[in-house]
């Protein structure tokens, strides 16, 4: 498994006595630091600072630390008498257990060899202080062995502070105080037990406190979120704090299956990358007058590689009507040396016309296509063709993807009229890398034949033998009720031959009923993954349950698609990196790249 690279922000709360100043990592004091992490792939991650986690053993070693949870013991303690504040530093706070016998644990940040540990007494009633106990360590958290024991420690005040050197010393992360038995001391109610102490600690071989060292406190929590959302985790240091840093270990958290792709980061600043113009004008030879062409939105983008540019096909519409699918598209033409500055040719490059696809491009236009090249240079392009009554999914192919030539739809020749009849759309055709150039992805075959996924409400399998004439071959992958494409499954920028398997990358839409996702917006698009075996594409092997890829900025939640989306189009690999470009909400075209070797 890899790791993920997530996003999380820091926010410090300072207490009244530590002041109001502004944040410094280095120079804060807080009490509380809390995280906030954007959920990406799975569920677990380890926050880590320099020092401790407290568990009480009464709920079998349950983390403090975690989510909007706190340990709840017998008899409600207050803030002041919890676990934690068995390690804060602080004499005027306590750990009170109602009951004979407890535990409570030291975790630190790595291994490391306590000679001696202490205990100090709480403010009240010596015999709720311990009387028998033993101190255990473990390297794993799950094997222990037994460092020392007492059974009579014989306290004679309150807040007293008693040191013992350790037995058997060694090399630990987990340090447990394990109390057996107290002095027979109760609670107020004078019938349930009652077991406190203020303090406990494990020094090394100077003295020196392994949980703290001056006034710096620690952590390491074990953070399980059962939403999938982004979330915030709150960690009371017991008083306020230096803090110097503050790391984060993204173990489970944060992973992808080392098959997949990602993770897709936005460059700051840049999107969205392609945006409408209102001055470029096109005679429209089927409007018979200049049109501007691209006015109301442009989105849904294809991507190449020629020429050491990436070049961007993009979906452009006109203000001619009012509603999604109600306007014409047209392919627009911009082109990269960086990924992000654009420079785009004043008119589109795909467009009704007077042709022998008339009938199936207008007036709806042509829409969201995919491309992908030969070995030999060939451009193939997969688009949408639209006349407003049924979607056609659509073959063209150019030299210099200028100039297209327009094959017809991808299932009429081999399929006849059953072809035409079954409304289609977004296809990717299988890639894999060039033996002869590694920076090269080419179409590939399997089985002697040309392999292509599409489909809109389900990931279907086509196969071919020239590229142009396509036949269907069956569904392979269908929406599931409850996860983020529980309404559809909608085939995205490529598909791409790997060691691992086939990657076909596609956009999932949560549902608007009961089987939607409730972690993330009704009828919201994101980015999927999913996993197919190299040598039969029709066998679906596993894919990714979080998006990979998903709205974040505001012209990403809303616009013309007033839910939101990124709808993954183009996908190249350019200059040694991963470049995606994304549809915004229908509106704006999106950009994100990732690095393999990061």
């Amino acid at each position: 498994m890899k790791k993920f690279a997530a996003l999380f922000c820091l926010a410090v709360a300072l207490s009244a006595s530590a002041g109001a100043a502004g944040l410094c990592l280095a120079t804060a004091v807080p009490r509380n630091i809390a995280f906030r992490r954007s959920v990406l792939q799975s569920s677990v991650a380890d926050f880590t600072h320099v020092g401790h986690l407290v568990t009480d053993g009464l709920r079998s070693g349950t983390p403090l630390l975690t989510t909007e949870t706190r340990v709840e013991l017998p008899g409600k303690s207050p803030d002041n008498e919890q676990a934690k504040c068995a390690t804060d530093g602080r004499k005027d706070t306590k750990w009170v257990v109602f009951a004979p016998s407890c535990w409570v644990e030291v975790v630190l940040p790595s291994p490391a060899k306590a000679t001696s540990y202490s205990v100090t007494t709480a403010n009240d009633e010596s015999r709720r202080d311990p009387k028998v106990w033993r101190v255990l360590g473990s390297v794993d958290g799950k094997d222990y062995v037994e460092l020392a024991r007492m059974d009579d420690p014989q306290f004679h005040r309150r807040h007293e502070r008693k040191t013992w050197k350790i037995d058997h010393p060694g090399s630990y992360r987990f340090y447990r105080f394990a109390i057996d038995s107290n002095g027979g001391g109760v609670a107020q109610d004078r019938t349930t037990p009652c077991t406190q102490i203020a303090e406990f600690d494990v020094l090394d071989a100077d003295g020196k406190s392994l949980v703290r060292s001056g006034n710096e406190k620690g952590f390491a929590s074990r953070w399980v979120s059962k939403t999938g959302r982004d979330e915030w985790l709150k960690v009371d240091l017991g008083a306020p704090s230096r803090v110097d840093a503050v790391k984060v270990d993204w173990t489970k958290g944060g992973e992808m299956p080392d098959w997949a792709f990602g993770p897709f980061v936005r460059p700051n600043g840049v999107n969205p990358v392609i945006s409408p113009n209102k001055k470029t004008v096109f005679d429209c030879p089927m409007r018979k007058r200049p049109i501007k062409w691209e006015e109301s939105d442009t989105f849904n983008p294809a991507a190449a590689v020629k020429d050491g540019k990436i070049v961007v096909l993009y979906r452009a519409e006109d203000n001619t009507a009012q509603g999604i699918g109600s306007r014409t598209s047209r392919l627009g033409y911009a082109e990269t040396t960086d990924g992000v500055t654009m420079k785009r040719d004043p008119v589109p490059v795909m467009f009704p016309c007077e042709d022998d696809q008339k009938e199936f491009d207008w007036e709806g236009g042509c829409e969201d296509p995919r491309v992908a090249m030969t070995e030999g240079g060939l451009y193939v392009c997969t688009y949408t063709s639209w006349n407003r009554k049924l979607p056609r999914l659509c073959v063209a192919t150019s030299r210099d993807l200028r100039h297209w030539k327009k094959h017809g739809p991808a299932f009429a020749r081999l399929e006849g009229e059953r072809g035409l009849a079954r409304g289609s759309k977004s296809a990717a055709i299988l890639q894999r890398q060039d033996p002869n150039d590694p920076s090269r992805w080419v179409i590939a075959k399997v089985g002697g034949k040309y392999i292509m996924y599409w489909g809109e409400g389900a990931v279907n399998v086509a196969t071919s033998e020239n590229l142009v004439d396509w036949r269907h071959e069956g569904m392979v992958m269908a929406p599931r009720a409850g996860f983020f494409d529980s309404a559809l499954t909608e085939v995205g920028p490529a598909a791409l031959l790997t060691k691992k398997g086939i990657v076909v990358f596609y956009n999932g839409k949560n549902a608007t009923d009961g089987r939607a996702d409730q972690k993330y917006p009704r009828g919201v698009y994101c980015g999927g993954q999913a996993l197919f075996d190299r040598t039969n594409p029709k066998k679906f092997i596993e894919r990714l349950d979080v998006p990979y890829f998903k709205p974040e900025s505001d012209f990403e939640k809303t616009g013309q698609y007033r839910d939101g989306t990124v709808f993954t189009e183009g996908l190249v690999f350019f200059k040694g990196k991963w470049h995606l470009y994304y549809g915004c909400a229908d509106s704006f075209v999106g950009y994100a790249v990732w690095d393999p070797a990061k």
